[in-house]
């Protein structure tokens, strides 16, 4: 049997972490170690990975049931964003629509114009 290389499982961790954070935006690293079903101190090096990144940053302190405030950690659904661009016909025209979306599928800006002739100077445009 390959060993795992410890750069595997470390990504593979991090995958885990994005995932549940993009699912529950805000969460201590309790609720995110709980969800992932990994130990606090994985989680602590995890986060703070990603938040020197900017994927994730520190939000509020909240209190806690008798020990100290816990702070939590906010995903950033804006750290990466996507660029779609179709093309279709408008009323008989041309057209060239794009939309710039991040990471929850919010569509930050989108335009569309008409195109003349369809060549690079009028795409890149």
């Amino acid at each position: 049997m390959k060993k795992i290389s410890t750069h595997l499982i470390k990504e593979i961790n991090l995958s885990n972490v994005r995932r549940v954070m993009k699912d529950i935006e805000v969460g201590t690293k309790p609720q995110i170690a709980e969800l992932t079903q990994l130990s606090v101190v994985t989680i602590n090096s995890l986060i703070k990975e990603l938040v020197e990144q900017g994927e994730i940053a520190e939000d509020k302190m909240i209190p806690s049931n008798g020990g100290r405030p816990a702070l939590t950690y906010r995903y950033n659904y804006n750290f990466s964003m996507a660029l779609v661009i179709y093309m279709n016909v408008k009323q008989g025209k041309d057209t060239t629509s794009a939309s710039v979306i991040n990471l929850r599928e919010d569509i930050l800006e989108k335009k569309s114009i008409i195109c003349r002739s369809l060549n690079v100077k009028a795409f890149t445009k």
